[in-house]
């Protein structure tokens, strides 16, 4: 089951097919030039995959956290629009989140 998604200012609530219930995805700074802070609000701690993709749907960088509130570095990253997809450790998406790297 993918997640539900409600794009809002800089984050995304989500449905997370794992607890049934609303996942928020905050990512600050945004935009952002060398490293993001990603929190998961109402998600219990454990291992957490943060893929990101550009606008063409290519994945352009890959992550791993066990932390609700974890930091990652984007410097590698041209300037442009990314989205960050959040997997939990049971391969379950459980959000997305946008970026817009400066």
């Amino acid at each position: 089951t993918a997640a539900q998604i409600d794009f809002k200012n800089n984050g995304i609530s989500a449905v997370n097919p794992v607890t049934g219930e609303i996942t928020e995805i905050i990512v600050s700074p945004n935009p952002a030039t060398d490293k993001v802070t990603i929190e998961l609000k109402n998600m219990e701690p454990g291992n957490y995959t943060f893929q990101l993709y550009n606008t063409s749907g290519q994945r352009v960088l890959a992550d791993e956290g066990t932390s609700n509130i974890e930091d990652v570095s984007i410097q590698s990253l041209s300037p442009g629009l990314y989205i960050i997809q959040v997997i939990y450790e049971n391969d379950q998406v459980v959000g997305y989140g946008k970026l817009k790297k400066q």
